[in-house]
């Protein structure tokens, strides 16, 4: 392997995500961005195959921080690759608190190499934060998830189509301007004592770039899924999918109800990890399903948070009562957190 680095193979991969879900632990996966070897299509892959081993709900990516003392540092190597660094203060989003106490040293990241340069780096960076955003916090999951089990399409091929799509549209064009904008800063900037920021619409943000993403998504979750119905023509899923998904117009105290022709509530239930394969059955009746959640539901206590944002007309508190619940500790982010769960079937004799 170009880094020398041991690691377990990929069927103890897929094992020990099997045995996870089997026992209801959650669980998130550890990437590196920019190892001397890969290629942008090989990351996207990477990504993808995470998934296909059974580990959806947390994907955190890092930059390779190159290290003085590190085997890949030596010279020799360093040659042999082609690596090219860049000394980054990483943008720490969150943790910011205005003193700059926590962004002051840089560490050299690997931006470059034999196998990819500094625009598929930046695009590496991009990608990666659309299957953040669609499939970590769970806006596509279980589309994704059908058209994997049922119709035999690979996470990768439906997210490449997916992505592609969205960023030919206004909706995607508009992240990619200003994150990749922040990206070819930080590869610009000629003082490695020089903090860069991440800008979203003018401001700072104190937010990781894959919430940003979250946020932009949910806002236009109508565009969204108009783009996404030119690619899937399957409008029962995509419009469950779409119904399912918290946005900041969801209501508690009013509730929400959906509609479907296939009992897509019970589908994803009843679902194990690649062990159904067909749609479920066509109903004679529309199946109707209702909630009041109160509470975004996390993977673990901790990360669960109060829908309160309801009861504010003031809208910057709104939406901030919002950012905090729906993107919940920065630790845990995963497990669908951003999807009702808490359905209740409306008995057929009900049903107008």
């Amino acid at each position: 392997m170009a880094n020398n680095r041991g690691n377990i193979t990929p069927a103890q991969f897929e094992r020990v995500g099997k045995e996870l879900i089997n026992y209801g632990i959650p669980a998130n996966t550890q990437m590196i961005l920019g190892m001397p070897g890969d290629t942008r299509d090989k990351w996207f892959d990477s990504l993808c195959q995470i998934f296909e081993w059974g580990f959806h709900s947390e994907t955190k990516v890092y930059w390779y921080n190159l290290l003085p003392n590190a085997p890949a540092a030596h010279p020799d190597y360093m040659d042999q690759w082609q690596i090219e660094t860049k000394p980054i203060i990483y943008n720490q989003s969150r943790l910011v608190t205005g003193k700059d106490d926590l962004i002051d040293k840089a560490a050299d990241v690997i931006v470059a190499c034999k196998t990819f340069d500094r625009e598929d780096w930046v695009e590496m960076n991009i990608e990666t934060r659309y299957l953040q955003a669609l499939h970590n916090f769970g806006i596509l999951r279980n589309v994704a998830s059908y058209y994997r089990f049922a119709e035999g399409i690979p996470f990768k091929d439906f997210y490449k189509d997916v992505i592609d799509t969205i960023r030919m549209h206004d909706l995607g064009q508009e992240f990619d301007r200003q994150y990749s904008a922040y990206l070819n800063k930080l590869l610009t900037t000629r003082s490695k004592n020089n903090y860069v920021p991440f800008y979203w619409n003018k401001q700072v943000a104190l937010l990781e770039p894959e919430d940003i993403l979250v946020l932009h998504l949910l806002e236009n979750k109508d565009e969204l899924f108009l783009y996404l119905a030119i690619l899937y023509d399957h409008d029962d899923l995509l419009r469950y999918q779409k119904d399912i998904l918290i946005d900041i117009n969801y209501n508690p105290d009013i509730g929400r109800k959906i509609s479907m022709r296939y009992d897509w509530i019970k589908y994803f239930n009843n679902m194990e990890f690649g062990e159904f394969n067909q749609s479920p059955p066509r109903l004679n009746k529309r199946a109707e399903y209702e909630t009041n959640q109160k509470d975004i539901i996390g993977p673990t206590d901790f990360t669960s948070s109060r829908i309160l944002w309801h009861k504010t007309n003031n809208t910057k508190r709104k939406g901030d009562l919002f950012k905090r619940a729906a993107l919940g500790q920065i630790d845990w982010r995963g497990e669908q957190r951003l999807v009702l769960k808490q359905w209740s079937k409306i008995p057929p004799a009900s049903n107008p």
